[in-house]
């Protein structure tokens, strides 16, 4: 028992580094969706701040919670700014996609087996 009382709590700095990364990674891609990316983001945001509360809570020491509420509200802030525009981001992504779906459509869909029969046409006609 005693062990486990003196067991050190730690923080989870790591963890919130590697949270934050991949988010920004996600923030990065420009893969066209915009506003999927963003709730990644914004997921591993929330998850890291869930990992300080989750601290926060077992931590007896007042000078500790004190900075660590300091955290938590940076992260609430970071989640305020960055959801702010998630609906006309999804506006922009549903553009996207819809334009992209409908290019797709009309380039006609070219088999291996019809290119074949074309390489094969021209290089008798030459």
């Amino acid at each position: 028992m005693k062990s486990a009382a003196k067991k050190r709590l730690r923080r989870p700095y790591r963890w919130t580094a590697l949270l934050i990364f991949i988010g920004l990674f996600f923030l990065c891609l420009l893969d066209g969706q915009v506003f999927t990316n963003r709730l990644i983001f914004l997921g591993c945001v929330a998850t890291s701040g869930a990992l300080w509360i989750r601290f926060i809570k077992r931590s007896p020491d007042p000078g500790i919670q004190l900075g660590v509420f300091l955290v938590l509200m940076l992260h609430v802030l970071i989640l305020s700014l960055f959801s702010n525009g998630l609906p006309d981001l999804y506006r922009w992504q549903k553009r996207f996609n819809d334009r992209s779906h409908d290019i797709k459509q009309r380039i006609p869909e070219i088999s291996v087996e019809s290119t074949a029969t074309d390489q094969r046409n021209r290089s008798r006609s030459n």
